[in-house]
């Protein structure tokens, strides 16, 4: 090769470094195009094409510490994680102080991390749950499922027959006070709820110190639960939040969205082109993709 051939493969392959360096820290995403992401705690987990899972953000009690192999979903909860792998086998990693990570055996077709619990949804409908039972939140009700979504203290799902919502564990503040209707998504956040009915519009209830159940109206897709605060896909793409925005994470970014997640002190969410962004606070690096 000669001197101007190979300067000019060093020049471009400083140019590719400079540019993935820029794009981490605009918070663009430098890895594989994601299939699925979750906003934990104070960490951050991605689902690549390849079916790999990759996570950024504290680690101290290894919740960024994802296992080999290959996986169909994944939700990260406060200090741990859990994912579907393609045989319907589930497992966490991360801190178990309180069991949360102990996933039983078994086939499941949906799994979701909360605070120190987590529940699974069987491929029979069922619902079970592990880790904490302080206040029953992993003491499931019986009967088919077609959702269910672990949250702070409490858990809801969907019932698979009549799209009614039910919720259990602690309910100091309302948020196990379902109403009544017919939905297709729920989400369960810190200490409040959301759901989207099957016309599209969000109803949430429980706490409501920092605005995060006043819920906008519209048509909507998805919907995520946080700390203070909750986001919503409307049917265009566009990301709405509400509540707390304390280190701007209710202020999305103008882009087109297939997937949000709303974590405890930022968001994340999961574009229409497979990038990814996330927006919030920073600390320990949970809004910046790791660089490959």
């Amino acid at each position: 090769m000669s001197q101007t051939a190979l300067r000019s493969a060093a020049a471009a392959a400083i140019l590719a470094a400079l540019i993935a360096i820029i794009a981490a820290a605009c918070g663009g995403s430098t890895i594989d195009k994601l299939n699925a992401i979750s906003a934990g705690g104070d960490h951050t987990c991605g689902l690549r094409d390849d079916g790999v899972i990759q996570c950024w953000g504290d680690s101290d009690e290894g919740q960024t510490s994802a296992p080999a192999g290959s996986f169909s979903a994944l939700d990260a909860g406060d200090e741990h994680a859990c994912a579907l792998r393609a045989d319907g086998a589930i497992q966490c990693w991360g801190s178990s102080d309180s069991g949360q990570t102990d996933a039983p055996a078994g086939r499941f077709s949906a799994v979701s991390a909360g605070y120190r619990h987590s529940c699974g949804l069987r491929d029979d409908g069922a619902i079970q749950c592990w880790g904490s039972f302080s206040d029953g939140e992993s003491s499931p009700p019986p009967g088919s499922f077609s959702a269910v979504s672990a949250g702070t203290g409490h858990s809801c799902a969907i019932y698979a027959d009549t799209g009614a919502i039910t919720c259990w564990g602690y309910n100091g503040l309302r948020q196990t006070d379902a109403p009544p209707g017919e939905f297709r998504a729920v989400s369960a956040g810190q200490f409040f709820s959301c759901a989207i009915y099957r016309d599209g519009a969000i109803t949430c209830w429980g706490e409501n110190d920092a605005g995060q159940t006043n819920a906008p109206s519209g048509s909507f897709k998805a919907i995520s639960a946080g700390y203070e605060h909750a986001c919503g896909l409307r049917d265009n793409g566009e990301v709405l939040c509400w509540g707390d925005d304390g280190y701007g994470r209710s202020s999305p970014p103008l882009a087109r969205f297939s997937a949000i997640s709303a974590g405890e002190y930022h968001t994340c969410g999961l574009r229409t082109d497979g990038v990814f962004e996330c927006w919030g606070d920073n600390d320990d690096g949970r809004s910046t993709p790791p660089i490959r």
